[in-house]
């Protein structure tokens, strides 16, 4: 697998908020640009973002990022694939992990006497 094709997968994938999906959770890739502290090494720009719950009618706004150390963009492409690997289990975990904070987040709202709206079609009842 590659590198482009593990943040494709990532892109395309959908999140679960709550217990419901919600394919409007944007997942972007930031680009890649040097490594100042690794000569020769990049660091990749992935964000995720969340527009979709509302308070008193404003936007309740998540964005969470991660940076990722690529070591082997020149390098074998054994090590470039053992590294793709790597970048896949990190999108997982730092896409599981946003969510958890998410869920936890609106949980505190909610339990806070807040009222949260969304306009994530999904969630509506």
């Amino acid at each position: 697998m590659t590198y482009s094709e593990v943040i494709q997968q990532w892109k395309e994938s959908v999140a679960w908020v709550n217990g419901v999906i919600n394919p409007y959770v944007i997942k972007e890739f930031g680009g890649i640009r040097p490594d100042p502290t690794y000569p020769g090494g990049y660091i990749a720009r992935f964000d995720i973002i969340d527009r979709t719950f509302l308070i008193d009618i404003e936007v309740l706004n998540y964005i969470r990022s991660m940076d990722f150390q690529l070591r082997h963009l020149n390098d074998t492409e054994e090590a470039k694939e053992k590294e793709a690997n790597k970048l896949k289990n990190e999108l997982e975990s730092f896409l599981c992990d946003a969510i958890a904070e998410r869920e936890k987040e609106l949980a505190d709202l909610r339990n806070s006497g807040n009222k949260i709206l969304t306009s994530n079609p999904y969630a509506w009842k």
